[in-house]
């Protein structure tokens, strides 16, 4: 990122692929932390839909590389589940896929992945 020499501590966050909780009161998405134009890590976040309260963390995707979630994400209609696609930066990396968060036991796990390393 750009920033000028008196915003060279500035922190900022690029919110992208945002996706209605399915009982519509939180908004959950991807977050990239920036602390001084370098990126501090992607998250999946959540925060309630009227503003309230703060935003929650609820998966650390990667610790440095921004944007590794851009893709479509979405709950199961149930609620117990949200789906998100992993891309990092290098085709092959072993994280690239489709994950799975559990509501229920707040942990995630690779549900898919290509066959194709070039693909990614």
């Amino acid at each position: 990122m750009l920033l000028s020499d008196a915003d060279k501590d500035a922190s900022f966050s690029v919110d992208i692929a945002p996706a209605w909780t399915p009982d519509s009161a939180s908004i959950t998405f991807s977050r990239t932390e920036f602390q001084g134009g370098i990126s501090i890590g992607n998250m999946i976040a959540q925060i309630a839909a009227d503003g309230s309260g703060s935003v929650q963390t609820l998966v650390q995707v990667t610790p440095f590389e921004p944007g590794a979630v851009y893709f479509g994400t979405g709950w199961s209609p149930d609620g117990t589940a949200f789906y998100y696609s992993v891309s990092r930066a290098k085709p092959g990396d072993p994280d690239n896929g489709i994950w799975v968060y559990d509501a229920i036991t707040e942990t995630a796990r690779k549900l898919a992945t290509s066959d194709d390393a070039k693909a990614g």
